[in-house]
């Protein structure tokens, strides 16, 4: 996961010299609780999370993480692996 620190735009891929969005070349692979928005940019959806809160075959209700996440938290793909 990548993210456009202009913008805050959030990717899965980054190939570029600059952000598609905004065009900055300020890029990091940092992201934090803070900048994730929702399920779609969030670098463990369909990874390590299926999102939303769900439930196991027996009805246990399952907590997606991030209800956990701190700020200071740095989140990446396999950070639970």
């Amino acid at each position: 996961m990548f993210k456009c620190n202009e913008c805050s735009e959030i990717f899965k891929e980054w190939e570029e010299d600059s952000c598609p969005r905004c065009g900055s070349g300020d890029i990091t692979e940092d992201i934090y609780p803070k900048d994730i928005d929702g399920c779609d940019n969030c670098p463990l959806y369909k990874n390590d999370c299926n999102g939303g809160f769900t439930s196991s075959g027996n009805g246990v209700p399952i907590e997606p993480p991030c209800t956990s996440w701190t700020d200071d938290i740095l989140i990446f793909t396999g950070m639970y692996d």
